[in-house]
């Protein structure tokens, strides 16, 4: 009897120690599942900080792309007002290159052309019999100084002859183009009453050709059959606001109808070259 006591007492205490130990492994699972360590919460926190930092990335990259599209938006359009200036420039260039060139090429024809005769339409051009009344008008003024000097003894007078350049009919012309608006001054006026020494046999545009050597303005001439033709002045051309634009020329307040080549000066006269719009 006794050790059937003492065995169901033994059992009695083993089962008290299994249910105590299922217990505490319970409360262990329990606390384990809940706490810091949480294998599913730690995974969640990983993710949020990924995305976080993914969407700071993408922030930054998106903000450095906008700064890269802006420079070479301000390198394009750099790009295009230094093609733009270097194309105004060699148009310019070209403009006056030529000028100069029809300039030496026509002065090399000069002599000739003061020996045509004829008329153009535009008035820049001149006739044999007024060649001949200038310079023989020129000769006698000429002639009186040198006979009045040896009889006096005075100085010896030089002829000289007053001439002008003006072109007002093209200050604020919308019809010209841009090379030609550059070439046109404020004032319209090229050349002001400037006074030039005659020499012997001096014509109306050795006068114009020697006057404009001397400021350094180019003058474009032309020899045809007709004599010498005057077709641009300071860079403005013939048909640059209309097709009967061009340069005129008056002596003593008319327009000859000989070339400019072919008119003698005489002492004292007054020479003005006008760009007019209508021959």
């Amino acid at each position: 009897m006794k050790s059937v006591r003492k065995h169901k007492k033994t059992r009695s205490l083993i089962a008290v120690l299994l249910i105590g130990l299922l217990v505490c492994g319970c409360l262990a699972g329990c606390g384990a599942g809940g706490g810091p360590d949480d294998p599913s919460q730690i995974s969640a926190a990983q993710d949020n900080g990924a995305a976080a930092r993914k969407a700071e990335r993408e922030k930054k990259i998106k903000a450095a792309k906008e700064r890269a599209a802006k420079r070479e938006a301000a390198k394009k359009k750099k790009k295009e007002a230094e093609k733009k200036s270097e194309e105004a420039k060699s148009s310019e260039e070209s403009s006056k290159g030529s000028s100069s060139q029809a300039s030496e090429k026509n002065s090399s024809g000069s002599s000739s052309g003061k020996k045509s005769s004829g008329s153009k339409s535009s008035g820049n051009s001149k006739s044999g019999s007024g060649k001949s009344s200038g310079k023989s008008s020129s000769a006698s003024s000429g002639g009186g100084g040198s006979g009045g000097s040896s009889s006096s003894g005075q100085q010896k007078h030089k002829a000289t002859c007053s001439i002008s350049i003006t072109c007002h009919k093209l200050v604020g012309n919308n019809d010209i183009d841009r090379a030609t608006k550059a070439n046109v001054p404020s004032s319209g006026v090229l050349l002001s009453n400037m006074t030039v020494e005659i020499r012997s046999g001096d014509s109306v545009y050795d006068v114009l050709k020697r006057a404009c050597d001397q400021r350094g303005i180019v003058v474009a001439a032309e020899n045809t059959g007709l004599g010498i033709y005057v077709a641009g002045i300071g860079g403005l051309y013939e048909k640059a606001a209309g097709g009967e634009s061009g340069w005129k020329y008056k002596v003593n307040g008319s327009y000859p109808n000989d070339s400019a080549g072919d008119v003698g000066v005489s002492d004292g006269d007054v020479i003005e070259w006008v760009y007019v719009l209508e021959a």
